[in-house]
């Protein structure tokens, strides 16, 4: 079933090898420009946002209103979201630039992402999952890394948290990232291949809402 991934000048960075091991299992990427593109692509079962620079270019895809309710009511449908770092942000309310402009962004998580000026985390993480859904199941485990100058100025609760992240070294772990119905959204790049079941889960749901609403 195709994937949508985001996949333009603000939306550019994927672990090469998350996309080997899902077309691996099945997966068909289909890219599409949130600066530039008004619709999702036809025929998509689920959404890839990965990370980039999308406070750069937070003008142009604040005027994307068009894509943005397309998302939201993609969203709103249950299709399987899988959003990190720059797709995340993209999914707030406002992304307030490094002037401190405030750019209206998709809107499906509250609150506003500010640039800071200054990295608020770095490193490589890992990560367990404090709940289950399509995506993962509580208690599994994943690894990635964390790298952004941006943090939420009011986030949501702790409870809508779908992980706990601590440094690979070790240390206190902490909530980190948003779940809102079918979206998942983390500031972590996850390495596919720490967790493939994470993978073909997601695989397997962009497969079932694909057939589910081609059948509608």
């Amino acid at each position: 079933m195709p994937i949508g991934v985001a996949q333009d000048a603000a939306f550019h960075f994927y672990y090469p090898e998350n996309r080997e091991l899902m077309e691996q299992l099945g997966a068909r990427w289909v890219r599409f420009s949130p600066l530039s593109d008004r619709s999702l692509p036809a025929g998509i079962g689920g959404l890839y946002l990965g990370g980039g620079f999308p406070e750069v270019y937070a003008k142009r895809l604040s005027r994307n209103r068009r894509l943005h309710r397309a998302i939201r009511r993609a969203a709103a449908a249950g299709m399987p979201i899988y959003a990190e770092c720059g797709g995340l942000m993209v999914l707030a309310r406002c992304l307030r630039d490094g002037r401190g402009k405030r750019h209206s962004m998709i809107g499906w998580f509250p609150g506003t992402v500010r640039m800071t000026g200054r990295l608020q985390h770095f490193g490589y993480r890992r990560v367990q999952a404090v709940r289950t859904g399509w995506l993962a199941r509580a208690g599994e485990t994943a690894r990635g890394h964390e790298f952004h100058h941006s943090r939420w100025e009011r986030p949501p609760a702790v409870s809508t948290a779908p992980y706990r992240v601590r440094g690979a070294g070790g240390g206190p772990a902490r909530p980190e990232g948003k779940v809102r119905g079918s979206v998942w959204g983390s500031y972590v790049h996850l390495h596919f291949w720490s967790c493939p079941e994470w993978a073909a889960r997601f695989v397997r749901a962009a497969d079932q809402w694909g057939r589910r609403h081609a059948a509608v």
